[in-house]
C-alpha cells in the first residue's frame, strides 16, 4: 500500500510470530495493525481485500509486509486450507491487530 514502515517508539521492543489458519471460505475481521507486520504464505492462496485500494491475491511462498494504516480482511476463496506465517514487530503496550471501526 505504498506506506512507510512505522516502527513502535514506545515499550521495550518484541517481535510475536505465529502461524495463522484460515480455512476454505473463512476471512478474517476488517483490522488494520499497529505495528509492522510480516507474511509469509505457507501453503494455499490468501486473498486481501483493501477494500477502495483493490485486492491482491497471494500464494505459497509469498512474502510482503502488510498494510497498516489501511482497512483489510484476509479471504481464502479456495478449498483448501491458507497457512500463514504471521511476524509482527511489536513493543510492550502496542497494538498488532486494531479491529476496524
Amino acid at each position: 500500500m505504498d506506506e512507510t514502515i512505522s516502527y513502535p517508539t514506545k515499550g521495550n521492543a518484541k517481535v510475536n510470530a505465529l502461524i495463522v489458519t484460515i480455512a476454505p471460505g473463512e476471512k478474517t475481521e476488517l483490522h488494520q495493525h499497529g505495528v509492522p507486520l510480516f507474511i509469509y504464505v505457507l501453503d494455499g492462496e490468501v486473498t486481501v481485500d483493501y477494500g477502495d485500494r483493490g485486492k491482491k491475491v497471494f500464494k505459497k511462498d509469498d512474502s510482503y509486509m502488510e498494510a497498516m494504516a489501511v482497512d483489510h480482511t484476509g479471504i481464502n476463496v479456495s478449498e483448501s486450507p491458507v497457512q500463514i506465517l504471521a511476524v509482527y514487530m511489536s513493543a510492550d503496550g502496542a497494538q498488532d491487530v486494531i479491529p476496524a471501526k
